[in-house]
């Protein structure tokens, strides 16, 4: 028995042997020239890949037309079904160039065609696409896309992000843009630049979602071949490149390196036995960068090859000679564009390529676009069937792991007990690391005979402990086990995959399983699901869900897998979800009574949250009081209180009830109409007053709410108000004012207005309130700042004016009063 490991964190369920390539991987032939796309003139020049494995792809026809096509996994054997997705008329022509299309894991494309001098920017998934921009630029390369449908695109002296709609920021650098545009899912943004001093040197730029930027030199341009340079990019903001060319100093730079936070980190060089890397890289979330080289003189791409930053050696994924399937790879070039794109390897270790190949039976030379993925962690059709020992040791590498295999099931010709297939095998979980997530699909049911039912397990058993771990029942559907005892630590464990079956004999049935063993280190966390308040609703009522506030450490919220299901319904419910797979999912309350819906969110490496749930209730709710904000006011002044803002989730008609908690000693304040929403208070002496409201329905009393009013004399009071006002004008920010000088100035009317009110002097007083006001008043007054004019405003956003405006304005009117 042979047993295949991933060397690399790659996951893969195809496993055909490849006489001639390299034995790591397997191939599949998505689409040719020869059989395919026999009338071709360019063919898969611009491609791009998701993490569902989907690939899309470029075609332009003899007649002049173009189109894009999809090509997407069928079944567990990898066998794909192309779809045609755009058909473009003449002069109407795909970008075709290895830029790559971009495509996220929702299956939206986002590419750009010619029209004329110009191109133009679409998006979507299928007819009619979306046109994002017009370019004028012969140089605008194709696009890219992240899961919340951002797109990013760069021209020969831009670079541009969209939000699917709208430009949202656009980097002008005045240098020469010499690459794709690529995007992640926090909306960050990169491109290769060449820059004019020093004269021909490339550095990378990262455009951060502020608009901020990261720059770093990647050497000269010398040799760096093909102009349109592309970087790889992934989520945590890591850059991937390859370069040719030689450092300020003079000292020759041939690698493949990775910028990360920790620095600029060389991950392959000569040293290896490489002569010369190639333009493109593509890097997936687990810093694995997928890389064109060669090891000879030649001035041709020699092979793929597969690194990371573990230190270990560069993989071979494909080299020129190898043969695949009867087909020998002559060219890892297409045209003139490298095989190989910025999205070509994605987070499952699937890679893409294009290649030109020779039929070794017709000797016939055609273009084809290929899928490589890595061998299976272990697989029965190549490896063997798995014994029913654990004499079979499997060491799991991070990322993704699989297992392959098929249970048979039968009985022994008369009633015996049922015979039961077991596949074990020991299984380690390397230090550092913890299984987070296992995902379990079931295909190729078989069976003879009289089923009465059908299972299957699986069951972790910890070697240090002897302890079952999780020993979840499957059903005959893909799952995800969401268990306590996930995520599995570090160690040994003994795996069981087994079935059983209840029948009437004679029996017999057999089923193909794949399952997915999710690593990741031990530090990164699972995500969180949060399915939002529980709500009240009425019959008949639409209730949308809220999932929004579920996050992850490694995954944007936006690009979360969301699956929303009802754990409880009333009686005589038969409601279901709208939109199930969202974050915002509906339903309408059809019956009576209590609905709890579970939420389970999943990242980017395929690790799952435990369920969190909402209830959704048509019982009557309390309502909830609000008393209003707190006051200042000046002794013996009418106060008005406000308990307009209190709310009944059912809408129903509300009481009042306002009560006096506190008030200064001897005080004999008058407190009227306190069973209405707006009652009143006559502070008789300085200090505080505590009062109390609470709300109710028709079935009771809701909870209580607090506001307090402070009294002060109307000197007293003045001087609180101008400090208040000093304390906002402080803390304004730079962009908030007109200059530092103003912001002094306005503190110093607001200072000799203090003093002024300490001597006495209430006119001098109002002199300076009234100079500050000026410089605030703007937006109260008319709308907007005063930007223009020998008063102008010195605080320049509504915002920020109105708090001081409201402060001075009071202090103003009780210094009139008080004359």
């Amino acid at each position: 028995m042979r047993l295949r490991l991933l060397f690399v964190n790659l996951v893969l369920y195809i496993c055909s042997a490849n006489v001639g390539a390299s034995d790591s991987f397997s191939f599949t032939e998505i689409a040719n020239t020869k059989t395919d796309f026999v009338t071709a003139s360019q063919f898969a020049t611009a491609f791009g890949m998701n993490n569902s494995g989907e690939v899309v792809f470029n075609v332009e026809f003899q007649d002049g037309t173009a189109a894009i096509y999809k090509a997407t996994d069928i079944d567990l054997t990898s066998n794909l079904t192309l779809t045609l997705i755009r058909q473009s008329f003449a002069g109407h022509i795909p970008a075709n160039s290895s830029y790559g299309i971009g495509i996220n894991d929702e299956g939206t494309i986002a590419f750009n065609e010619f029209l004329g001098q110009y191109k133009q920017i679409f998006t979507g998934t299928n007819e009619p696409f979306v046109s994002l921009a017009d370019t004028p630029s012969y140089y605008t390369t194709a696009t890219d896309i992240n899961n919340s449908g951002q797109v990013a695109f760069s021209t020969q002296d831009e670079l541009v992000v969209t939000d699917g709609v709208n430009i949202v920021s656009e980097l002008m650098p005045s240098i020469n843009v010499r690459g794709s545009a690529v995007i992640n899912d926090n909306g960050e943004a990169a491109v290769c630049v060449a820059l004019s001093e020093p004269p021909n040197f490339i550095e990378a730029i990262r455009l951060n979602v502020d608009n901020s930027l990261h720059r770093y030199s990647l050497g000269t341009r010398a040799d760096f071949g093909n102009p349109n340079y592309q970087l790889g990019f992934n989520n945590s903001g890591n850059i991937s490149y390859s370069a040719n060319g030689y450092s300020t100093d003079g000292h020759a730079i041939k690698k493949i390196g990775l910028i990360t936070s920790e620095g600029n980190l060389s991950l392959v060089d000569t040293h290896a036995g490489f002569i010369r890397f190639f333009d493109n890289t593509s890097l997936n979330d687990f810093n694995q960068v997928l890389f064109a080289a060669n090891k000879t003189d030649s001035g041709s791409i020699g092979g793929l090859y597969l690194v990371d930053s573990s230190g270990e050696p560069p993989i071979t994924v494909i080299e020129t000679g190898d043969i695949i399937s009867g087909k020998q790879i002559v060219s890892l070039t297409v045209g003139s564009s490298t095989a190989i794109s910025t999205s070509s390897l994605n987070n499952l270790g699937q890679i893409v390529f294009a290649a030109q190949v020779i039929d070794i039976g017709t000797t016939e030379l055609y273009s084809a676009l290929f899928r490589a993925e890595a061998l299976s962690v272990y697989n029965e059709s190549v490896d063997g069937d798995l014994p029913e020992s654990y004499d079979v040791n499997l060491t799991m590498k991070p990322g993704a792991n699989t297992i392959i295999g098929t249970n048979s099931i039968g009985d022994s010709g008369d009633s015996a007990p049922v015979m039961i297939d077991w596949d074990w095998l020991t299984v380690t979980i390397p230090p550092e690391y913890q299984l987070s997530a296992v995902n379990v699909e079931y295909s190729n049911l078989d069976a003879t005979g009289s089923i009465l039912g059908l299972e299957a397990y699986l069951a972790f058993y910890n070697l240090a402990s002897e302890q079952v771990e999780l020993q979840p029942n499957f059903p005959q559907e893909p799952v995800s086990v969401l268990d306590a005892a996930l995520p599995l630590a570090a160690g040994e464990y003994q795996f069981q995959m087994t079935s059983q079956a209840s029948f009437s004999p004679p029996f017999n049935a057999s089923y193909d399983y794949k399952i997915e063993f999710i690593l990741v280190s031990a530090t990164d966390g699972l995500p969180i699901a949060n399915a939002g308040e529980d709500q009240t609703a009425r019959l008949g009522d639409t209730i949308i869900l809220d999932g929004t506030s579920s996050f992850d450490d490694n995954t944007p919220t936006e690009s979360l897998g969301y699956n929303w299901s009802f754990s409880s319904l009333p009686s005589g419910s038969t409601v279901s979800l709208t939109q199930a797979n969202s974050a915002n999912p509906s339903f309408v309350i059809d019956a009576f009574g209590e609905y709890t819906v579970e939420l389970i969110v999943t990242d980017n490496l395929h690790q799952s949250s435990m369920a969190d749930s909402v209830l959704i209730s048509t019982h009557n709710l309390a309502p909830t009081s609000v008393a209003g904000a707190d006051q200042l006011v000046i002794v013996n002044t009418l106060v008005s209180l406000d308990g307009s803002a209190s709310y009944d989730p059912e809408l129903d008609d509300m009481t009042f009830s306002w009560s006096v908690i506190s008030t200064p000693s001897g005080s004999n304040a008058s407190f009227t109409d306190t069973d209405t929403m707006f009652p009143s208070l006559i502070p008789d002496m300085e200090g505080s007053y505590e009062l109390q409201l609470v709300t109710g329905d028709h079935l009771g009393l809701g909870t209580p709410d607090n506001v307090t009013i402070f009294a002060a004399l109307p000197e007293e009071y003045v001087e609180i108000e101008v400090m208040h006002a000093s304390a906002d004008a402080v803390s304004l920010e730079q962009v908030e004012i007109t200059t530092d000088g103003n912001q002094q100035a306005m503190l110093n009317f607001l200072s000799q207005a203090v003093l002024a009110i300490d001597s006495s002097d209430s006119e001098e007083a109002i002199v300076k309130l009234e100079q500050a006001i000026s410089r605030v008043d703007g937006c109260a007054l008319r709308g907007v700042p005063d930007n223009k004019g020998k008063g102008r405003d010195w605080v320049v956003t509504c915002d920020a004016q109105a708090d001081i405006y409201m402060s001075l304005t009071n202090a103003l009117e009780a210094l009139v009063q008080m004359q």
